[in-house]
């Protein structure tokens, strides 16, 4: 990989800031869909917490310093770029290309969001985009483990980081790409996950028992998990469950061992042992890890 001085570096962003801005003019830009074409990601920078109070006009940005995918905590914003209008709000991800050129104009509710800035290997121009995924709390959750990861700047954070980012720019794949569900399989399948997640700390919820609630076969209902979440029952189970725990350890004083029979795992043993393999630290290690305020239910500023 080569490395370019800084003010190389800048002149070169500035470059792309303004040929984008031309070619644009010219209309005949062709630009790259981020979910159409496999992208490696080249560099990964920050993660970043932003607020911005409404604004009755456009704020703008000439030429985008670097790729970002943005995820809104809450309000919203609608945004002019290429011609065209994308307005993202509470629980989307949006996706600014590197070099963009864009108008911002923050909704009454404000702007408050996390973002990511990287560089795709690629250096085509791309399309800016509004992703909704399936599950909006998967989003939030990725979002705050890769801002926690950033945060704490210790050997493996960085690494941490690019296989999170990795993970979302999946998640944005596999959604824009999921299989078509037919109305009546959708409400089987949202049948079977509202129980779930209604039953999160009953340990002996299986799926078996999701799969009468839907009224199909544990195999067609392992099928409709994987064609709509991308995962097994079992997963996805789990995943809710260790999202229970993380938001717990950070708005509750509870011991561990009571976050654990709350969120339905049936032994603080093996809710370390799961966490351990998903987070890669101990719960305990991950609660002492926590900034303060979150700890106290607040989300961290900076």
């Amino acid at each position: 990989m080569l490395h370019f001085s800084k003010p190389f570096f800048c002149f070169s962003i500035d470059f792309c800031a303004k040929k984008e801005y031309n070619e644009r003019k010219r209309g005949d830009t062709v630009k790259t869909d981020i979910c159409q074409k496999k992208l490696y990601i080249r560099e990964f920078f920050r993660v970043m917490q932003s607020s911005h109070k409404p604004h009755k006009k456009f704020l703008h940005t000439a030429g985008r310093a670097r790729d970002g995918l943005v995820w809104v905590k809450q309000g919203g914003c609608k945004y002019g770029i290429d011609g065209k209008e994308l307005t993202a709000s509470a629980g989307q991800i949006l996706y600014l290309p590197h070099g963009s050129i864009y108008g911002m104009e923050i909704s009454p509710e404000g702007y408050e969001v996390l973002f990511v800035d990287f560089l795709f290997g690629d250096t085509s121009l791309k399309k800016a985009d509004v992703f909704t995924l399936s599950l909006p709390e998967e989003a939030e959750q990725l979002f705050y483990k890769i801002y926690r990861r950033y945060l704490a700047k210790d050997a493996s954070s960085f690494c941490d980081c690019m296989s999170l980012l990795y993970r979302i720019y999946g998640k944005l794949v596999a959604e824009r790409n999921a299989t078509y569900l037919p109305p009546e399989a959708k409400n089987k399948l949202e049948r079977a996950r509202d129980h779930l997640l209604q039953n999160l700390s009953h340990p002996e919820l299986s799926v078996s028992e999701l799969s009468v609630i839907a009224g199909v076969s544990e195999v067609y209902l392992r099928r409709l998990f994987h064609e709509g979440y991308g995962c097994s029952p079992g997963r996805y189970l789990i995943n809710a469950r260790l999202r229970c725990a993380t938001e717990l350890m950070g708005e509750s004083d509870m011991t561990l061992e009571q976050i654990a029979l709350q969120c339905g795992f049936a032994s603080l043993s093996y809710f370390c042992r799961v966490f351990r393999e998903e987070y890669g630290l101990s719960p305990g290690e991950y609660r002492k890890a926590l900034p303060s305020d979150l700890q106290n239910g607040e989300t961290p500023k900076n």
